[in-house]
């Protein structure tokens, strides 16, 4: 069944507020820098006071953020005691759980079918690609059973735990050979 995502989700923009260091109840404020490039969280370095926070932006375990501009990906967040805010880098993905698995609708928006679609949804210059709030939620999606949609996001983040397995593997091993080609013209020197 083809379902646009504005009948399934709620879409708002994130918010842009000024960081505060000696905030006396301390939020995140996520910006696309505070992720890798396997759309993982990294230490989030901006904190904005929650007194400044309208809860609406506070964002919740099954919500995803949605980079509008530059490049078009879906994050979701580890679970966490800390508190996050959606900067407004984002737009803010509320999805209605008993219609769409938000492990699922994550996996759908980085798919690269689904990304050559937003690619073509883009406005604005060719130097700053952005997709709007109304766009996205215009975005006609696929949405098979709930059953099916939970084990294509478990797979999804057994294909993500994995190649982020490889890629620290990769690393070590590469750390491993060049202490053994130092060791080996250490010995050479000697």
């Amino acid at each position: 069944m083809k379902i646009s995502l504005k009948d399934i989700a709620e879409l708002q923009p994130g918010v842009y507020l000024r960081a505060n260091e000696n905030a006396r109840s301390a939020v995140y404020l996520l910006g696309i820098k505070d992720f890798d490039e396997n759309l993982n969280l990294v230490e989030p370095s901006v904190i904005v006071d929650r007194s400044e926070v309208k809860d609406k932006y506070i964002i919740e375990e099954s919500h995803i953020l949605f980079s509008a501009r530059l490049v078009f990906n879906a994050f979701k967040l580890p679970k966490s005691k800390d508190v996050y805010v959606a900067s407004n880098s984002f737009i803010l993905i509320k999805p209605d759980l008993e219609k769409i698995h938000s492990g699922y609708l994550r996996w759908l928006l980085n798919h690269p079918h689904t990304q050559k679609r937003l690619i073509q949804l883009t406005q604005g210059t060719s130097r700053m690609p952005y997709i709007s709030q109304k766009k996205l939620g215009s975005l006609s999606i696929d949405l098979p059973e709930l059953a099916v949609q939970k084990n294509i996001a478990a797979l999804y983040d057994l294909l993500n735990k994995e190649k982020t397995i490889r890629q620290k593997l990769t690393l070590k091993r590469e750390e491993y050979l060049q202490a053994l080609l130092l060791k080996k013209t250490m010995n050479n020197e000697q």
